[in-house]
């Protein structure tokens, strides 16, 4: 029996993308088209990736980040012992006027835990904390979480889906 685990937490091809796009695997979709009135406009709040390191609450072993080349995904992986925790903090900032309202959904396997928070806001960035923890009792191998930031079009849409 292995006392090592490890973890990947790799995004799905998409951690970020115009405003409405959300894609999974490692194909892109391209910014949708939205009604407004008679007049289809096209939206896109250019959220990119500006930064992702470990963070101190992590206990990990040791780990890898890295942004590809577009800023639009990341892949963080984590070298784990039992009851260890992969924290990661990524830094995404809106490179347009508009201001984006945007979902974070982390889809990870059994045993995985997940925990997002908000570590710190301002108008120019916001820092989000990812926690990913194995348990005691897991099993060893390699786990794969999938983390998508999905943004949303309008306000309306945004209270919906909270």
């Amino acid at each position: 029996m292995f006392s090592r685990r490890d973890l990947l937490a790799l995004s799905g091809g998409l951690a970020i993308a115009g405003t409405g796009v959300t894609a999974a695997g490692a194909r892109k979709i391209s910014t949708p088209q939205q009604r407004s009135s008679d007049a289809i406009i096209t939206v896109e709040q250019n959220l990119r990736i500006s930064d992702i390191s470990p963070a101190p609450e992590s206990t990990a072993d040791a780990s890898i980040t890295r942004i590809s080349d577009d800023n639009q995904k990341f892949q963080f992986a984590a070298s784990l012992n039992n009851g260890d925790t992969a924290a990661t903090d990524v830094v995404v900032r809106n490179h347009s006027s508009d201001p984006a309202t945007t979902r974070i959904v982390v889809m990870t396997p059994e045993p995985l835990n997940s925990n997002i928070s908000v570590k710190k806001q301002t108008s120019e960035k916001t820092v989000v904390n990812i926690d990913l923890t194995l348990p005691d009792t897991a099993s060893p191998g390699q786990y794969d979480a999938t983390i998508q930031f999905k943004p949303l079009s309008n306000d309306r849409e945004a209270k919906s889906e909270a």
